[in-house]
């Protein structure tokens, strides 16, 4: 999230979106990062995330930032994930699962893909990363 709010500030933004979740875990070094499923070259990440920069940067935000509606969303999604693959923690792709699952969310338009849903798509890349083990049998309301 502290990434989050750092890109979303760096940007121009006075909130944080699922835009700014997805470029904060395409910054991040680790396994698993959607800067190898989204960009070719470091050029593409770096003329995506400069098409995201606000003309005016609003330099009264508050530091901290508030949720949009759809981020708000992704996160509560997110410990959905967590629960149904038995994670211990929350990890940054869990919130970007939960925003692909929700169909107004910005992440899911900007990743769109014609071959299949890209909450689908989302999940066979973190699969073929081992990072999502096989899911609980339960449904999602028998998790909590």
């Amino acid at each position: 999230m502290e990434k989050s709010r750092l890109i979303a500030l760096d940007l121009g933004y006075a909130y944080i979106t699922t835009i700014h979740f997805y470029l904060a875990d395409c910054a991040l070094d680790q396994p698993g990062s959607l800067r190898s499923f989204s960009f070719p070259t470091e050029q593409a990440y770096q003329a995506f995330y400069a098409s995201y920069r606000k003309d005016e940067a609003s330099i009264l935000a508050d530091p901290t930032l508030p949720l949009t509606v759809e981020a708000e969303r992704a996160i509560r999604r997110s410990l959905i994930e967590k629960q149904l693959y038995g994670a211990g923690q929350l990890e940054p792709y869990h919130v970007l699962l939960g925003a692909a699952y929700n169909k107004d969310s910005l992440l899911r338009t900007v990743l769109r893909r014609k071959e299949e849903d890209i909450y689908t798509a989302l999940k066979k890349y973190y699969a073929s990363k081992g990072l999502l083990p096989v899911p609980t049998k339960r449904k999602w309301w028998q998790l909590f």
